[in-house]
């Protein structure tokens, strides 16, 4: 029996997350938009990038921006759940718990606060387990 022994985020990545979520919250932005994409052994679905715009705090709108749909058309909306900066945080939070994060690498907007690169790695002797998301073109809305 193997037991894992990963600790991925050391003190000052806890930190920074801390600092990060302040950022955020301070702002108290209720209105943006932002593109995501997610980078991982999984569905093309589940890849593909989109377009997420946030209204009162929660997801109003989520579109495919990737070439891949424009190819590959479909009337099935991408699910907009981990969408929110809030969810964002919260993801990252629960992947540094994880028994299946060994490694982690987290980059956060310097202004607002918001996550701009979430990367991870499982452990070593178990394939297929990075996992990435990056965010861009943030912007607060009206």
């Amino acid at each position: 029996m193997t037991l894992l022994a990963c600790a991925p985020l050391d003190s000052s990545e806890w930190q920074a997350l801390e600092e990060a979520e302040q950022r955020w919250t301070a702002r108290a932005i209720r209105n943006y938009e932002f593109e995501t994409e997610v980078y991982c052994f999984c569905s093309p679905e589940a890849r593909e990038a989109r377009r997420v715009e946030v209204r009162d705090g929660v997801v109003s709108v989520v579109e495919w921006t990737s070439a891949w749909w424009a190819e590959h058309p479909t009337t099935e909306v991408p699910p907009p759940e981990g969408l929110t900066v809030e969810e964002l945080f919260a993801q990252i939070r629960r992947k540094a718990e994880s028994e299946w994060t060994c490694e982690m690498d987290v980059e956060y907007d310097q202004d607002f606060g918001v996550p701009l690169r979430i990367s991870t790695r499982g452990p070593s002797d178990v394939t297929d387990t990075a996992w990435g998301r990056r965010v861009r073109a943030f912007r607060v809305l009206e």
